[in-house]
């Protein structure tokens, strides 16, 4: 769905995101696309229920919890899943988020960190580097995939649970504010690692 992803992003400004639409069954189609590719389902889903709740939304309805960042958080969450690197960062994050004892509201945490990402554009946290690439899209993009790297990290390494969100959430808040390049750094590493990896088991394979 990257059409749908740059589609919608001409209908928003970035400090304002648009609200999710009912009457849109573009937006509905995001959302469908998001629960499939995390949960592994093939089957659309219908658009009210309690399926919702197993990926992190609070309620039957998603709409009630997009109200803060509307549309955006739905196209960070599809930039996430849609992302060849990015999605086994999604899934892993999705799997922690079911842990018996580390479990946190998946939907709901991206949904802060997508109100993080727009504060941080608001403060001119990120000015610097949305002007080096003259674009903010792919900007806001990547920080909220940093701090969601980051956080993962934390949460996973530091056996974080739900209990330690509000002091985990306030200091990547801070470090986003702060040092914005930290987490691109951080990610980079990350995914050069992860690309690495997935090189060296490819040419074992085709060895064999």
């Amino acid at each position: 769905l990257f059409v749908c992803l740059f589609v919608c992003w001409f209908v928003l400004s970035p400090c304002h995101p648009a609200p999710f639409d009912n009457n849109n069954p573009l937006h509905f189609r995001v959302l469908q696309t998001i629960y499939k590719k995390l949960t592994g389902n093939i089957i659309d889903c219908p658009r009210f229920g309690s399926h919702w709740q197993s990926i992190g939304f609070q309620g039957t309805d998603p709409a009630t919890d997009l109200r803060a960042t509307g549309l955006l958080s739905l196209l960070h969450m599809l930039h996430l899943v849609e992302t060849p690197d990015l999605l086994p960062l999604a899934l892993n994050v999705f799997k922690l988020s079911n842990d018996e004892e580390q479990n946190f509201p998946f939907a709901i945490l991206l949904i802060n960190l997508t109100l993080f990402s727009l504060q941080a554009l608001e403060i001119g946290a990120v000015s610097k580097m949305c002007n080096k690439r003259q674009q903010v899209v792919s900007c806001v993009n990547d920080m909220f995939a940093g701090c969601l790297f980051r956080l993962y990290t934390i949460w996973k390494t530091g056996r974080k649970t739900i209990v330690d969100s509000s002091a985990v959430l306030n200091d990547l808040q801070s470090l986003l504010n702060n040092h914005p390049r930290q987490l691109l750094a951080d990610l980079e590493r990350h995914l050069s690692k992860q690309r690495r990896s997935d090189s060296r088991e490819k040419r074992g394979s085709t060895s064999v």
